[in-house]
């Protein structure tokens, strides 16, 4: 996230990283997710981890 944002984000059982990255108002087509383990995370997986890092993959100008 720009500037390094923190996020906390509570959702419903099975709800996907995809989703919560709508929900939070963040283009799901613009970001990587990686987990603690510095792997890259599917958005369509159930949200398993307790923290992640949203990585912006393109410009905004």
């Amino acid at each position: 996230m720009p500037d390094r944002d923190v996020l906390e984000f509570v959702g419903d059982d099975g709800c996907t990283y995809e989703d919560a990255l709508k929900r939070l108002g963040i283009n799901p087509d613009t970001v990587l997710i990686i987990n603690e383990r510095n792997k890259s995370i599917p958005q369509d997986a159930s949200i398993r981890e307790k923290k992640v890092t949203i990585i912006l993959t393109c410009s905004r100008g």
